[in-house]
Order: C-alpha cells, then structure tokens, then sequence
C-alpha cells in the first residue's frame, strides 16, 4: 500500500443484503476493491437486512452475515473496518456475533451507535427520524432486537411495492435534506460531535437519497442505497482539515 492510498477512507451503507429488494451483492466486487487501497472502510449500517431477511430466520441469517462480513474482513489484512450498527442490522444474535470477530480478527472494529476519525463522524442516520440523543434512539432499535424475519406474504407484498416504482419518491419526501442535516446536528451536538468540537464532515446512510450538503460549517454526504430502483455509492471519505 502506498503512503497516498495509507490515508483513504471509504464509507457504504444501506446494502441491505438478504433481503429481495437489495442489489447490494453486486457491490461486493467495488468494495473489495476500494478496500484493497485503502487504510480504513466504514461499513455504515444497514449492510444486512435481517427484518426483510429470505431465509426463514435470524439464526440462519446472522450465521451467512457473519461469514460474508468475516471473509471481506480476513481478506484485507491492511485495510481496517469498522462497523457502525443500523436499524435493520441491530438484532441481538448478531451484536454478539461482531464481538466474536472484533476479538478474534485485528482489523476490526464495531460501535452501535458512531465512530470518529480525525475530524469526520460516521453514523447510520437514523436519527434523522427524531431522535435527539442516543439514549432515545437506543430504546427504538431495542424493540427489534428479537425480531424474526418477516412472513414470506409481508416479502410478497413489499416487492410488489418495489415492482411498482411507487418507493423511488418516497426518500425525498419522507427525509428532505434540510430537515435530515438539522436532525443529525441536533443528535450529533448532544453527543458532542458539533462542529464546535471541531467536527468537519459527517458520513451517514438510512434515507437511501444520495447527497452533498453543507450545513453550519459541516459537510454531510450520503451514499444512497442498494434498493432496487435507487442508487448506491461507495464514497471516498474526505477529511477537510487534514487527512486523505
């Protein structure tokens, strides 16, 4: 790895892998190789669904996630992950599951909530929907933290949504820009990742809008999502006081 590559970051979010909606396996190969030139990549939440999961339960579904996310990690030696938990990823077996890896595989890391490197923060996002503080959007991701895949008749129905078309607007709609950035600096000061502690950009998925925005003197970019119908990017992360 060269001394340039050393200092790349790469973030992705929202794959939404096992669910039927997802394209996100056709990203792998990309990922792969933006891992290969970099020295950090920031999994960003929501890289497995397993509410929309299609194989039949969380058990076998955190067992494929976990060796999928244990090959990509083994794979790259020189390149460390971090893990940064979403809402559809949050599920009790597989928390348990990053723990193993985090202890066992030394390029890897994992937080439920953000992550900060340098003067860059990374988070899921989904915060954006009303959550002013941690300890609030914890008590909403733990409601599901048991949760079984949906029926097979919930998968039917929702693909005949996606067959439609009708979803594609309804990012736009639900999260406009504006309201998302004020929300994730709202969450993001009351934790103490303002600007004011010399916080610069901000990295996040869940409203599956790709964007660039600046808001109070803080860059947030948004990758999309690998929803079928959407877009998905995998963003070269930069840090703007210093960095790659």
């Amino acid at each position: 790895m060269t001394e340039e590559n050393a200092k790349l970051c790469h973030f992705v979010s929202d794959l939404h892998l096992l669910a039927s909606r997802s394209y996100g396996d056709g990203l792998l190969e990309p990922i792969r190789e933006a891992a290969a030139q970099s020295s950090d990549f920031v999994l960003g939440g929501d890289i497995f669904d397993f509410r929309w999961s299609t194989l039949g339960s969380s058990r076998d579904s955190v067992d494929t996630a976990s060796r999928w996310l244990r090959s990509l990690v083994e794979d790259f030696p020189g390149c460390r992950f971090h893990y940064v938990l979403g809402n559809h990823d949050h599920h009790s077996a597989f928390l348990t599951s990053l723990d193993v890896l985090s202890g066992e595989v030394p390029n890897f890391e994992w937080d439920p909530m953000c992550l900060r490197i340098q003067d860059t923060v990374f988070l899921h996002g989904d915060v954006a929907d009303g959550y002013k503080n941690a300890s609030r959007l914890k008590l909403a991701r733990e409601k599901h933290l048991d949760e079984e895949p949906k029926h097979p008749h919930w998968h039917l129905a929702y693909d005949a949504v996606v067959r439609t078309g009708i979803h594609k607007p309804a990012p736009r709609l639900v999260h406009p820009h504006r309201r998302v950035v004020r929300r994730l600096m709202t969450w993001l000061e009351a934790e103490g990742y303002g600007p004011s502690a010399g916080v610069r950009s901000v990295y996040f998925g869940h409203t599956h809008h790709p964007m660039e925005l600046e808001y109070r003197g803080v860059w947030f970019h948004n990758g999309g999502g690998a929803i079928r119908g959407q877009k998905c990017q995998i963003l070269r992360v930069h840090h703007r006081s210093g960095g790659s």
